[in-house]
């Protein structure tokens, strides 16, 4: 380790880069998503909102983080990178500002609509830039250290929250967490520059000859056939990934309703958010690791079963506390094949000149899919007398009908 840590010279500016990114996300995806469905309980005791009623605030912030993405382009062909991330960091704080003002359902929606829409300019649209302007070497590293930060949140923050509206209330908890965003994004902004050349230098490995490594997988690919999936395949993969959305959107944040309404302590709520976050952190790491050594379809559907395990754990969480924090540690780690797996599939399935359109439909797809998804977990629990049981039996189903269509769509490309 300490000889791999020498090769990556951590004293060129470059690294502080990766670090201001890192705190950026930390503040906005991490604090904004990973963190929220800790006042879910809160909200609905407090307000006397329907679960439906909770799930729709988690839909309103997808929704405008969905048109923010999609605005992110021209937003930053028209603002520096830099002072844009400033600007959309503070747009998120100022949702949480409005929460704590919050005395009514639509004021929820607005504070919702400010955090998703900050959230979607500072996601990895602006990230990936910054990324690709300082690093020549290891950019995939950086963007692998930045995306892990969002899940540090989830340490400690979540129990602290809790503690805080049980002693100050909501509106305090939210003030509190919206100027911690705030002061964070405005570290990060001093941190970050605009390009090397703003500094004089150039950009991490700029002066080593890229020398690509083939991995033994992708040396194989090369002697086989470009796959070229069409027509009910494609299909089968839009509802692969929106069936998956289930996990990675419904049930990680319905994890603190889903234990209180279990009859769990809400602190108790609050740990196994933390483990959820802090295990989503290291299964993006394993994930990208295992996918090197073995192959992307054995560890996709590795990772699939770990995510069928964790809500069958779940669907049981009343017998033993043991059984929620575990369900919700594996539930984190194995998300990562949901988010990472609708990128990196198609590479293995569909020809160089169709991936670029493909990733666009399938982030399109992932985004129905999460619209959906948030919303279902309230509207299943009022359905059936405020369980959010049901939900994770749904979720558990979903995992054993998306492996079957991943087996079935690698079994139609050979690449297995």
């Amino acid at each position: 380790m300490k000889k791999y840590l020498s090769k990556l010279n951590l004293n060129h500016y470059a690294w502080a880069i990766c670090l201001g990114c890192a705190i950026v996300f930390y503040a906005t995806c991490g604090m904004v998503c990973n963190v929220f469905p800790v006042y879910s309980p809160f909200i609905r005791e407090q307000w006397n909102f329907t679960n439906s009623q909770v799930s729709m605030i988690g839909t309103v912030r997808s929704l405008f983080q969905m048109f923010a993405i999609y605005l992110a382009g021209k937003f930053y062909k028209n603002v520096k990178v830099r002072k844009g991330m400033l600007m959309a960091g503070l747009v998120c704080a100022s949702g949480h500002f409005v929460y704590a003002l919050s005395v009514s359902f639509p004021m929820y929606l607005v504070g919702s609509a400010l955090a998703g829409f900050g959230y979607g300019l500072t996601s990895m649209v602006a990230v990936s830039i910054l990324i690709s302007r300082w690093f020549v070497k290891n950019r995939t590293l950086a963007v692998s250290l930045v995306s892990a930060a969002s899940g540090l949140s989830t340490i400690g923050i979540p129990s602290l929250i809790t503690s805080l509206i049980k002693s100050k209330g909501l509106p305090t908890a939210f003030l509190m967490e919206g100027i911690l965003m705030a002061v964070l994004v405005i570290a990060a902004f001093l941190i970050l520059r605009e390009s090397p050349e703003e500094m004089g230098l150039t950009a991490y490995g700029a002066e080593e000859a890229p020398v690509p490594e083939a991995s033994a997988e992708a040396k194989t690919k090369v002697c086989k056939k470009e796959p070229h999936l069409k027509g009910i395949n494609v299909l089968l993969i839009y509802a692969l990934i929106i069936l998956g959305c289930s996990y990675n959107y419904g049930c990680y944040n319905a994890i603190s309703m889903l234990s209180t309404t279990e009859g769990y302590d809400p602190s108790l709520a609050a740990v196994a958010i933390s483990a959820a976050g802090v295990m989503l952190t290291v299964g993006k790491l394993v994930f990208g690791t295992l996918s090197t050594k073995l192959s992307l379809f054995k560890t996709s559907v590795f990772f699939m079963i770990l995510c069928m395990l964790s809500t069958l754990a779940l669907c049981f969480v009343r017998l033993s506390p043991a059984l929620l924090l575990c369900g919700a540690g594996l539930l984190g780690f194995s998300i990562t094949v949901l988010s990472v797996g609708p990128v990196t599939w198609t590479e293995d399935w569909f020809p160089p000149e169709e991936r670029l359109e493909m990733i666009r439909r399938t982030q399109v797809v992932y985004s129905i899919g999460g619209l959906v998804n948030t919303m279902l977990p309230g509207i299943t629990a009022d359905l059936f007398g405020g369980s959010y049981i049901p939900f994770y039996v749904f979720s558990t189903i979903c995992a054993v009908v998306t492996i079957a269509i991943l087996v079935y769509t690698y079994k139609s490309v050979k690449w297995y």
